[in-house]
């Protein structure tokens, strides 16, 4: 129960912050936007067609899409973010935010909006209209909800060009790009490591420096030398921005010929990074170098 609620609250919350960030800067701004709001918009712009009236009924009509493709608590929280949009687009009505200088206005937007729509989907549900279709793509697709929604912004944005003009077009893609970023970092959270693949013939030595000196685990995965024919021991590390240096110089000390690829980890979860072992699995050392060396 406790979950629902809080659920129903982050769908209410977010959307607010949609409808918010289209009375408060989309519109005033003459702004285009992505997904059904910016369809929407551009209905408003060329046919002065009613926005929360519009958005509802294009928001079902996706919605109806993408009934049986999405689970019914999905279902039912994207019903009431739709209802709650139409709401507040009509109740919602601050002072407009017109900034002398025409690029601060797709920067809040973008913020504002990509706030709103990440509680929302955090929260189990989305707005609506193309945020369903995104949801279904990564569903079924594995296209991240971020790119899926950029594919759709691309495409609806192309339109509002003819309404908007050509610059406040350019503009309004500054506060798409932004939301979208925005929305990832709500989806997947940042959490942001680096994962290192050592091959060394001293990999032991290697390994074990590593967990005694930067207090970090480490996998051993076997591999073969396409080239050399030969079994190679692969060290496998995943460590902090400010462990990085540690480790790739106690790498360099112990065997300078070693090979090291490092990649971007976006995040990370387990066991050292989200959370500690059990208590009585540690010992008092270990639990305070894990506090010392996480972050």
């Amino acid at each position: 129960m406790k979950n629902i609620i809080s659920s129903l609250l982050m769908t209410i919350v977010g959307t607010f912050l949609v409808a918010l960030a289209i009375n408060l800067v989309s519109l005033p701004n003459e702004l285009g936007d992505g997904g059904v709001t910016g369809f929407t918009l551009f209905l408003h712009y060329t046919l002065n067609f009613d926005i929360p009236k519009t958005a509802f009924v294009l928001n079902v009509i996706i919605l109806i899409i993408g009934w049986k493709l999405l689970s019914k608590m999905t279902i039912i929280y994207t019903l009431l973010s739709i209802a709650a949009l139409s709401f507040f687009l009509k109740v919602v009505q601050p002072t407009p935010f017109i900034p002398d200088n025409q690029l601060v206005a797709p920067l809040v937007s973008g913020v504002i909006m990509g706030t709103g729509l990440g509680i929302v989907i955090r929260g189990g549900g989305s707005t609506g209209g193309t945020d369903i279709l995104a949801l279904i793509l990564n569903k079924y697709a594995g296209i991240s909800v971020s790119n899926a929604l950029l594919i759709f912004d691309g495409v609806i944005i192309s339109l509002l060009f003819f309404a908007i003009g050509l610059e406040k077009g350019a503009i309004s893609i500054v506060g798409i790009l932004l939301y979208s970023r925005i929305l990832n970092f709500w989806v997947t959270g940042y959490n942001p490591k680096n994962a290192l693949f050592v091959i060394s013939e001293k990999h032991e030595e290697i390994g074990n420096e590593i967990m005694d000196k930067v207090k970090r685990g480490v996998t051993i995965f076997s591999g073969y030398g396409f080239y050399s024919k030969a079994q190679r021991q692969i060290l496998y590390v995943v460590v902090s921005n400010r462990q990085l240096m540690a480790v790739k110089k106690i790498v360099h000390n112990i065997d300078p010929k070693a090979f090291i690829a490092v990649n971007d980890v976006q995040q990370v979860d387990g066991e050292g990074f989200t959370f500690l072992r059990e208590p009585e699995e540690m010992t008092l050392e270990t639990d305070e170098s894990i506090l010392n060396t996480n972050g």
